[in-house]
């Protein structure tokens, strides 16, 4: 794995190099790649908030380094998962042109615009950008529907929904925070 030619795959995905996202897609051996560049940016989202602590009125929450860790771990293992939930239904149930494990690569090559998150003030831009590299990939790669796309989040959100209240049933809510009501 060559870090210079892994980031510059990074910024052309960032920057809807369709040529670049097929290439990506289509790399065998590309996994490896995109999953450091999801690591990276989970560590840039969990070192914004040890840098720069929010701020309650006269409350000011700076985690720990534990904290800090629980957070890039958690945010690492929810991205992917989020990211092959998508996949799977995407290529299951519409018919998409893309692999699972090519969406993940192509979508984990773009979560290089998480690294803006290391300033949270520019989490927004990093969020809404994710969102246009989401819906090109699906679009023009996966060649999707507006409609698909559409019912698509709708599917993604009710799974990922599921195995949040599944594993707060479990009792794990606080690796990822409870996201049912009546925690």
């Amino acid at each position: 794995m060559d870090p210079k030619l892994i980031f510059k795959h990074a910024y052309q995905v960032a920057i809807l190099d369709e040529a670049t996202m097929k290439k990506v897609a289509a790399d065998k051996e590309g996994l490896p790649a995109a999953l450091l560049v999801v690591g990276i940016a989970s560590l840039a989202t969990a070192l914004g908030r040890v840098l720069f602590p929010m701020n309650m009125g006269m409350i000011v929450y700076r985690p720990d380094w534990m904290s800090t860790l629980g957070l890039a771990i958690t945010s690492f293992f929810m991205t992917l998962l989020t990211l092959f939930v998508v996949g799977v239904l995407a290529q299951q149930v519409f018919k998409s042109k893309l692999s699972p494990r090519s969406f993940v690569q192509v979508m984990g090559m773009g979560q290089v615009v998480g690294i803006l998150t290391l300033i949270p003030a520019l989490s927004f831009v990093s969020c809404l950008w994710l969102v246009v590299i989401f819906f090109f990939t699906l679009r023009r790669l996966d060649q999707l529907s507006w409609g698909s796309i559409v019912l698509l989040i709708v599917l993604t959100v009710m799974v990922m929904a599921v195995l949040a209240a599944v594993l707060d049933l479990m009792g794990f809510s606080p690796l990822y925070g409870s996201a049912l009501p009546w925690n």
